[in-house]
């Protein structure tokens, strides 16, 4: 996410008043929903608030339209009943029209003619959710989570929707992750997008790279607006070359990074963009493998999903038993990718993932809870992190590893959890319809053989101990001795086959000369593996263990 360039590229993302303007393809049938959105900041005399008009073009006199909020923002497991935040909502259409609370976040009217409907309603600020912001107006800059800001038509989500903004005075110029139109107003193909999309406004620091021929931008606000950018620029230009690789092109047209310096919630993950809450006296490499985490969302969850994430209800729980794969997979592949990115080095990747094998270990001992339930009652939990004591995180991140390891050895490194999420993308990648309950497991037998339907059972359909140490020695590792400092180290005597499955696992590529694992752990070793977490309303780095 990236600002201040004069170019422009038909169908990409820009910036308003930064980009040339994209004008709409003549063949793509014009909106008839327009949203247009007013900031208003505080001031001595009132407190922050936010205004939205919604026009409706051409309706159908008679006939009842309904109107609800979002009662919840996809990424983030848990109710937040959006429209309890909606106030003074009005309805005209040349003169007001009644109003009927249908209750759940929904209103309903009826037009009395054909000429356009216009509602308008305003939002308080109003409080952050687990992993971002919702509507944050502030003297100097807003921000906003579209599913917490824009009511939709209920039957038309699928419509394509146009939205202006009116910036107040001083602020910088709007940043949208849309297409820009000529006359200044962004359009989304459907209210999905405009719900899956973060709006900036006013003070900032930016920077931009092309990666493929692509053009990413960071925006880093709140604070003081003041954040040098260019750690930051570095750090995900590394991870986009990574995951490029990873997984064979980038499946986007542009790609925008927000950075809350010292903002409140965690991270979350939008179809071209995210937004992250970074500690303010975090050092930037420090989050290098949390904005790899959210980075390879692009691929798993916003376009490699269950099908209950592909077609969305608003107005109720989305529940499906892959959350871990969802979440916990993606944090696997994030160290990977910062392994491969330069980000982190073999030592300090490895350390990290014994920590988390020695984390799940405590928490899983005497377990009742499966994965794949774990992720069906995150709902009921309220943290969006698990259920029963089990972390769809930390569970599938070491149900990733062994995945991947298993896989590698049954293929002797033809095929692993790369090769997995390749064709998962390729059978099921957005807009194709999501997987099923077992679509993953039937990969997982695609690419290594019948007995891969047990294995899979095991690992997330029981509550047997995972097989992380046997796992392990298939790459010639080993956990340490309990004596000895946390972390991993070779097995004496290690094979040719196994180092040459470790130089796959590690690097995807046999090639590469791998750095001996020392007997012990340096005494200090980078805390990547460290995840951001939002306690108090504040944004704090708590280790897996």
């Amino acid at each position: 996410m990236i600002r201040r360039f004069g170019y422009a590229f038909a169908g990409l993302i820009v910036c308003l008043g930064i980009a040339g303007p994209i004008r709409r393809d003549r063949t793509s049938p014009e909106p008839q929903i327009t949203y247009h959105l007013t900031p208003h900041p505080p001031s001595a005399a009132s407190p922050a608030r936010t205004t939205v008009e919604i026009r409706i073009d051409n309706p159908s006199a008679g006939t009842p339209i309904q109107f609800a909020m979002p009662a919840w923002t996809p990424g983030d497991y848990r109710i937040q009943d959006h429209g309890r935040s909606v106030r003074n909502l009005r309805v005209f259409d040349g003169g007001p029209i009644p109003v009927r609370d249908a209750g759940a976040g929904r209103w309903a009217i009826t037009p009395r003619s054909s000429q356009p409907v216009t509602l308008t309603y305003d939002l308080p600020n109003t409080r952050p959710g687990l992993f971002t912001e919702n509507v944050d107006v502030q003297r100097d800059m807003a921000f906003y989570n579209g599913a917490a800001v824009f009511l939709y038509m209920v039957g038309r989500t699928d419509e394509p929707v146009s939205l202006r903004i009116t910036s107040p005075p001083r602020f910088d110029p709007p940043c949208v992750p849309l297409k820009l139109e000529g006359d200044g107003s962004f359009t989304a193909p459907s209210y999905h997008a405009l719900a899956d999309t973060p709006v900036l406004l006013g003070r900032r620091t930016e920077g931009r790279f092309v990666v493929s021929g692509k053009e990413h931008r960071v925006a880093a606000f709140g604070r003081d607006g003041r954040t040098a950018i260019d750690p930051y620029v570095e750090i995900l230009r590394r991870i986009v070359q990574a995951g490029d690789a990873y997984m064979g092109g980038l499946p986007y047209a542009r790609y925008y990074l927000f950075l809350d310096m010292d903002g409140r919630g965690g991270g979350l993950e939008h179809a071209d963009s995210a937004r992250l809450a970074i500690p303010w006296q975090a050092p930037p490499g420090m989050m290098a493998r949390f904005i790899a985490h959210e980075f390879f969302h692009l691929w798993n969850v916003k376009r490699i999903r269950p099908k209950e994430l592909a077609e969305i209800d608003y107005s109720r729980a989305a529940i499906t038993p892959n959350l871990w794969f969802c979440e916990g997979v993606t944090e696997y592949v994030a160290g990977i990718l910062s392994v491969r990115a330069g980000l982190m080095t073999e030592e300090e990747y490895e350390s990290a993932l014994a920590q988390s094998a020695a984390a799940w270990g405590r928490s899983s001992r005497g377990r009742r809870t499966t994965a794949d339930d774990a992720s069906r009652r995150i709902w009921s939990g309220g943290t969006s992190m698990g259920s029963g004591g089990v972390s769809v995180y930390l569970s599938g991140e070491m149900i990733g590893l062994c995945l991947d390891l298993e896989l590698l050895r049954r293929t002797n490194g033809a095929a692993g959890l790369r090769e997995l999420l390749r064709d998962l993308m390729s059978r099921h990648g957005a807009p194709k319809p999501g997987y099923d309950d077992d679509g993953i497991r039937a990969c997982a037998i695609r690419l290594g053989g019948p007995e891969m339907g047990a294995y899979y059972d095991r690992l997330c359909r029981s509550v047997r101990p995972l097989p992380i140490g046997e796992c392990l020695e298939s790459v010639g590792l080993r956990m340490r001795p309990a004596d000895e400092a946390l972390g991993l180290e070779l097995i004496d005597g290690a094979t040719d086959a196994q180092r040459r499955l470790r130089r796959l696992w590690l690097y995807g590529t046999a090639e590469v000369a791998l750095t001996p694992s020392p007997k012990r752990s340096p005494k200090s070793v980078r805390t990547s593996n460290n995840r951001p977490h939002r306690i108090g309303g504040r944004t704090v780095l708590e280790g897996t263990s």
